[in-house]
């Protein structure tokens, strides 16, 4: 078995590699060393291959907060979908 591959985002972002296409504007989350922030409307991150190809597993870790365009924090749904604040 191969060893694992491990891709940082905002490595990606910094040292695209060729043909590597950006959308938008995703950015680095500051104080985390591998956390890029999307806005879910027009950011994206478009590789020139695919990343997957052969790959048996998939490992993705994930941190999802929708806010619903309210930048405050405050936005996003708890328990069932019930908006919060």
């Amino acid at each position: 078995m191969p060893d694992p591959l491990t891709w940082h985002l905002p490595d990606l972002l910094a040292n695209p590699p060729v043909g590597t296409q950006i959308l938008g504007h995703p950015t680095p989350v500051p104080g985390s060393p591998t956390a890029v922030a999307f806005n879910g409307g027009g950011d994206a991150l478009i590789l020139p291959c695919h990343p997957l190809a052969g790959a048996v597993t998939l490992t993705l870790e994930a941190l999802f907060m929708p806010t619903s365009g309210d930048t405050s924090g405050g936005g996003g749904t708890s328990g069932g979908g019930v908006p919060s604040g």
